[in-house]
């Protein structure tokens, strides 16, 4: 029974489990709601939402819901924007007895429409914004109110609790992962998996004096394991605005609220650790993982704040988000690795070889995971499910859940991950498989030919590369035309950095694509357009730019995209371009005005027309001495528009949240 929390659950006894094993996500989120229903639940900008007022709006659309007709054994689709009406719009679900599918609201709409395709999902709750878009998902649209604005026909409903609908047993969660086919699987976890993971744990003391950072897209498990990380026990929700996590507003709110817990996947916590230490020095824990980690910025970060708990984590969507933990020690960060440790509570795992038989120490085999997290499959996927999730040759009638990751089982009994059993890579915390990158590129009536890899470019994160031949007759596609092509069908982080055309791809004596004979990528900007930068603005940018993404030059008008750049440089940029201009740079900016002399325009029209920046509240509930401010500290809004709804599918909006 971990420290903290045993007096706050006497209702759901862990009957041995160590955890409350009879009781669903949602349940645990009403007894925190009854306890102490004035406390903090949500925090964005100035918007506070206590758990007593969340747990009241959630119930009433609860009930709206049950009205339509949502039931156990249904998958609601929940497409919003980072925001307390996300979270009601989950609560909401979950009270109803269904699953919560979200949907990522930046995603491209064939992407979205393929997802609510393999939920079967009938009802989708949106806002304003969304509504249209929603109305392609489902046939049912509900859209939220927003802040502010009249509760309309939800005020009708009662804000009580709900009778119980659901078990632990029932799916809580469908969160989508690139696939194999050529199209996205949907992993289908119950409730019991993510409690397992937040309940009688040794890596991270959970409580209500924990205030958590809630910043990963809303289509990953972490963005699951920070937000009921925080409500489940009683903690406070710290919401990042926007979609595109920027170091220097985490900065802000870390002082501002008292942020004491973080997930930072790799590529971000390498870039904070480089360019926003002090960030860091302004937790107490940080978790880490999602790709091949680097001791270097591990111990860049300790040095920042030798007090920090830093974690590094592991674990597949497949087994509820984490499955094992190792504390990073500053004596272990000379090597190329850190340990991915040991597993969690409630859960089990085994390194074997081909035959299935345990490695001996120091050996290396697939990791195969069981417990108490194991997802119940992938949702309308019989086949796939039955190769993955496979009985025990250890425990009867326990599941096994084969990773395809390689790991060596290292002397101290702690795992070291080696490197995958297939293709399957990671790009920013984003499981890919390129396969499935391939097969959209494949769909491009000039391409005859593709192959998809990843691969680093200097010191840098791994990124995605695409090589292309063209059909007879046709030159190959340009890599703009190539970017556009594909960002119509796949999200931000499935489109690659690179795109190579070749004459004919290598092939080994298995007819298979040679990934080792294929050239180092183009990552070069096409010459014959460049047109220099003018000015020190423009100057000044194109400099950071080709540092930052290693290109020998940028001009005017290169794209930051079309150069290789993505979400994670753009962070790099934002403060180094910060720096060197003495002004406010977003890493959202980047994607507002993704070129050159773009980037310059509108960084002088916000200097002449930008209000200085308030200053933050004192940080509660502890102080540290001041630290200087990460340069790129701007302030971050999220943005919509609202058009007519398309006649069709029929909607149960509230007149009042029409507006």
């Amino acid at each position: 029974m971990e420290r903290g929390t045993a007096p706050r659950r006497p209702k759901h006894p862990s009957n041995g489990s160590g955890y409350p094993a009879d009781a669903c996500l949602h349940e645990l989120f009403q007894e925190q709601a009854a306890r102490r229903p004035e406390a903090t639940a949500l925090v964005l900008g100035d918007r506070r939402v206590s758990y007593g007022e969340l747990n009241a709006r959630a119930n009433r659309l609860a009930r709206h819901l049950a009205g339509q007709g949502v039931g156990p054994g249904d998958l609601v689709g929940v497409c919003l924007e980072r925001g307390p009406e996300l979270v009601t719009g989950l609560l909401a679900v979950l009270k109803a007895g269904a699953g919560c599918a979200p949907m990522d609201p930046a995603f491209p709409g064939p992407r979205l429409a393929e997802m609510a395709g393999q939920a079967g999902t009938r009802v989708v709750v949106t806002d304003v914004a969304g509504a249209d878009r929603a109305a392609a998902l489902a046939p049912t649209v509900v859209v939220l109110p927003g802040p502010g604005a009249p509760e309309g026909a939800l005020a009708a409903y009662g804000e009580e609790d709900l009778p119980r609908r659901a078990t632990p047993d029932d799916a809580a969660y469908v969160m989508f992962t690139s696939g194999s086919t050529g199209r996205p699987k949907g992993v289908l976890s119950p409730h019991r998996s993510l409690v397992r993971l937040l309940f009688g744990q040794e890596f991270l003391v959970l409580g209500e004096h924990r205030t958590w950072l809630q910043a990963a897209p809303v289509s990953w498990d972490a963005f699951a394991i920070e937000l009921w990380g925080a409500l489940l026990h009683g903690g406070t929700g710290v919401l990042h605005p926007g979609s595109t996590p920027d170091p220097a507003v985490i900065t802000d709110l870390a002082a501002a609220h008292g942020i004491t817990t973080a997930f930072l996947p790799t590529s971000l916590f390498n870039a904070v650790a480089d360019e926003c230490p002090e960030l860091i020095g302004g937790v107490r824990e940080i978790m880490t993982g999602g790709e091949a980690c680097s001791p270097r910025h591990m111990a860049k970060a300790l040095r920042a704040n030798p007090e920090l708990a830093l974690l590094h984590v592991y674990g597949p969507m497949e087994n509820g988000g984490y499955t094992t933990w190792h504390r990073v020690r500053p004596d272990e960060l000379d090597g190329s690795t850190v340990p991915i440790g040991r597993a969690i509570a409630h859960t089990r795992v085994h390194v074997l070889d081909d035959r299935l038989r345990p490695v001996a120490e120091g050996g290396t085999g697939e990791l195969w995971i069981g417990g108490d997290g194991l997802a119940r499959g992938y949702f309308g996927r019989p086949a796939l499910t039955a190769e993955r999730f496979v009985a025990s040759p250890f425990t009867p009638g326990e599941r096994l859940y084969r990773s395809g990751d390689q790991v060596r089982l290292l002397p101290s009994g702690e795992l070291e991950f080696v490197g995958r059993t297939d293709h399957q890579v990671k790009i920013r915390g984003f499981r890919i498989e390129p396969e499935e990158v391939r097969s959209a590129l494949l769909g491009h009536p000039a391409v005859a030919e593709a192959a998809v890899v990843a691969v680093r470019h200097g010191e840098g994160p791994r990124r995605l590369a695409a090589y292309v031949v063209p059909t007879p007759g046709d030159e190959a596609p340009g890599r703009a035309e190539l970017r556009a092509f594909l960002s119509r069908e796949l999200p931000a982080h499935m489109v690659p950095s690179a795109f190579t055309a070749l004459e004919r791809m290598p092939h080994n004596a298995s007819a298979k694509v040679d990934r080792a004979a294929l050239p180092e990528p183009d990552w070069a900007a096409a010459g014959e357009d460049h047109v220099a930068p003018r000015g020190r603005a423009e100057e000044t940018l194109a400099r950071v730019w080709a540092e930052v993404l290693g290109v020998p030059r940028v001009g005017a008008h290169d794209d930051f995209f079309d150069l290789g750049g993505d979400s994670i440089a753009a962070v790099r940029v934002a403060s180094r371009a910060a720096a060197a201009l003495r002004t406010r740079v977003a890493p959202r900016a980047l994607f507002q005005a993704p070129t050159v002399a773009a980037l310059a325009e509108l960084l002088a029209t916000a200097t002449a027309t930008e209000p200085p920046a308030p200053a933050p509240r004192a940080r509660q509930p502890r102080r540290r001495p001041a630290t200087p401010r990460c340069p790129s500290r701007t302030p971050s809004a999220g943005c919509g528009s609202s058009t007519s709804r398309a006649p069709g599918p029929r909607s149960t909006t509230p007149p009042s949240a029409c507006g």
